[in-house]
């Protein structure tokens, strides 16, 4: 009897958790519905937690420290996006301050004096609009962007940034490739690897290969083992790391993205 008691107990302690579990997940879950309008490219607000250990990360391999890069953080989180009306344009626009990844950007481009970033992928521009504001406010290093999609609809931030150098072109990643000559800027810059598409990100890799160019640094949400950009930074040398971002609700789906620093290639 007292083991069948036992087992029942155990049931039990299972079911509350799953009962606790699944209340917490539709809890976030309605406030995500009711107060946020993305429907892809969901951007999230990290805990302090996260913040900490980014930091924390981050300084193990970067001349920045601990301290230092916290402070960057602080700065990312008190710039704000002033709301406007919902357009067309801004119908799927979440105007909250949540950088998420987009950090990154801001933090390695710091550590490593770059002053050259080109998103494939821009979505919404928000890492566009987190770039300018930053160096606007916080920096005197002159940054110029240049960022592509192919979704005509996208690119809302855009209209916040009042940037001669910041650039965006609505256009396949291919086709972009193909009539590209710049090849020192890249050499030297940061790419931000984000369509979320496997025959671009083959694509953008196989391009680096041909004509030899090793970014500075590599931002890249396809952070898996098997994608073309693990298998380029991989086989060239960079150093790598992948940093989880966790919604601070815990409702979206933790993102897991990889930043490369190219420390041995010749950029020139």
């Amino acid at each position: 009897m007292k083991a069948f008691l036992f087992k029942i107990s155990l049931r039990l302690k299972r079911l509350i958790f799953f009962i606790k579990s699944i209340k917490d997940y539709i809890k976030s879950g309605f406030a995500w519905l009711i107060l946020s309008k993305e429907h892809t490219s969901f951007s999230v607000e990290l805990s302090k937690d996260s913040e900490n250990f980014l930091a924390r990360s981050i300084s193990n391999f970067t001349n920045l420290s601990y301290e230092e890069i916290l402070k960057i953080i602080y700065e990312c989180n008190t710039i704000e996006i002033p709301k406007r009306k919902r357009s067309i344009k801004f119908s799927d626009v979440d105007f909250a301050t949540k950088w998420d990844y987009r950090i990154l950007s801001v933090i390695f481009m710091k550590a490593y004096s770059v002053n050259k970033v080109y998103e494939l992928g821009f979505n919404q521009g928000r890492t566009a609009y987190l770039i300018n504001q930053y160096f606007n406010q916080n920096n005197n290093m002159k940054v110029s962007y240049e960022g592509i999609d192919i979704n005509k609809r996208k690119g809302a931030f855009f209209s916040y940034i009042e940037n001669s150098n910041f650039q965006k072109q609505f256009i396949d990643l291919e086709q972009y490739l193909s009539s590209f000559k710049y090849f020192d800027e890249l050499r030297n810059s940061l790419i931000i690897s984000s369509t979320h598409d496997n025959k671009s990100e083959k694509a953008l890799f196989d391009f680096f290969d041909k004509n030899k160019i090793y970014p500075k640094l590599i931002i890249s949400d396809k952070a898996g083992v098997d994608s073309d950009y693990f298998k380029f930074v991989n086989k060239n040398n960079y150093v790598i790391s992948v940093f989880p971002f966790i919604d601070r609700t815990y409702f979206i789906k933790p993102n897991f993205i990889s930043i490369a620093i190219n420390l041995t290639q010749s950029t020139s």
